[in-house]
């Protein structure tokens, strides 16, 4: 038997890009890289606490 239970994440984003010396093209790149490669350090993650526990169990 599975149990699942339920949370409630929500995930917002904060994230700024300066770029120097570079096409909006180029900037738009640097900024997509930027935020691929560093995703966690931008995240702001929020569990929603009074969703948890609500559980689903499923029989084989």
């Amino acid at each position: 038997m599975k149990k699942y239970t339920e949370v409630t994440v929500n995930i917002a984003l904060d994230f700024t890009s300066w770029a120097v010396n570079c096409s909006i093209e180029e900037a738009k790149e640097l900024a997509i890289n930027s935020l691929t490669n560093n995703i966690e350090d931008h995240l702001i993650i929020n569990i929603d606490e009074e969703s948890l526990g609500n559980e689903i169990e499923e029989e084989a």
